[in-house]
């Protein structure tokens, strides 16, 4: 499954589930025109289950990232610890931090792959939204948002449809595509990255969540 000490994402496996719960949002109360920095959730507890699926090694697995701690700054910024759990083991560490309406995510160990990768939200943003991502190559682009989608037999409503790609020295590029749910977080994700050999490409959907 590991692609590259690089790497700009993602996930392995673990062999449960959790149920959703905890919090319960309404999706039909979220407005249609923009997605503000308060519908992406985040708190102490959270956790979120994806199904994994490597086109490259053709293996499936599950993974799960877990928020475990929340550090709050003087300026409101806030950093959200996160783990990585992989066959009931933390394989990976990471941190999403918030501030001035920007959300990025990275990997805290800086000599291992990073299971969860790097990159960077900016809102409120909506259809046609376009911002630097995590690096100073790297675009992301709201596509679209999608009225209602299915991941993994489950409906989610409102919808936003990004896609990131970027170049770096050498022969590395990386391409990928995030559909995010407002109250819920990323729900599904793939990625086409290309680093001098053969295109290895990942997808990532949502089994399950838990919201506090």
């Amino acid at each position: 499954m590991r692609i590259s000490l690089t790497c700009l994402l993602l996930f392995a496996a673990c062999p449960f589930f959790i149920l959703p719960g905890c919090k319960k949002s309404d999706q039909s109360s979220f407005g249609k025109a923009s997605f503000p920095a308060a519908d992406f959730s985040l708190a102490v507890g959270d956790q979120w289950v994806y199904r994994v699926t490597d086109y490259y090694t053709n293996a499936t697995d599950t993974l799960i990232l877990s928020v475990t701690r929340l550090q709050a700054f003087p300026d409101g910024s806030k950093k959200y610890r996160c783990d990585i759990i992989q066959k009931a083991a933390v394989v990976d560490s990471g941190a999403y931090s918030i501030s001035n309406n920007i959300l990025t995510y990275q990997g805290l160990n800086p000599n291992q792959y990073s299971y969860f990768g790097n990159f960077k939200l900016q809102f409120s943003f909506g259809s046609g939204s376009q911002w630097i991502g995590f690096y100073p190559a790297d675009t992301v682009k709201v596509i679209s948002e999608l009225g209602s989608t299915k991941i993994l037999g489950k409906a989610y409503l409102h919808v936003f449809s990004l896609k990131r790609g970027f170049a770096l020295l050498g022969n590395y590029s990386m391409v990928q595509f995030i559909l995010i749910a407002p109250g819920v977080g990323i729900i599904n994700q793939s990625i086409n990255l290309f680093d001098g050999g053969p295109g290895q490409n990942q997808s990532f959907e949502l089994i399950s969540y838990t919201l506090h």
